[in-house]
């Protein structure tokens, strides 16, 4: 897991579901990115995120890319976002 930036406390290896911190871009950051690599192909079917347990923030939109095999990213085309509370499944 890597990202475009991260403040300190706030790196990108911290941006795990249900974990005890979270991954927070510099501000001033104009693409903040996550990116997360899969080691072989997979079927994704449901994305989550949730916001700092300790802080007042998180994420209110995203966009998924992905590319195969280290190919050229493509977007996905179609994401469907639900909110609950401040949780975004797709």
């Amino acid at each position: 897991m890597i990202s475009s930036t991260s403040q300190i406390g706030y790196e990108a290896w911290r941006g795990r579901l249900h974990g005890q911190g979270s991954w927070k871009p510099v501000e001033g950051d104009l693409t903040p990115n996550l990116n997360i690599t899969l080691d072989s192909p997979v079927n994704v079917t449901y994305i989550a995120t949730q916001g700092s347990p300790t802080e007042d923030c998180w994420t209110t939109t995203f966009r998924i890319y992905y590319s195969m095999q280290g190919g050229s990213l493509k977007q996905y085309p179609e994401v469907r976002i639900i909110v609950t509370g401040r949780t975004f499944v797709t």
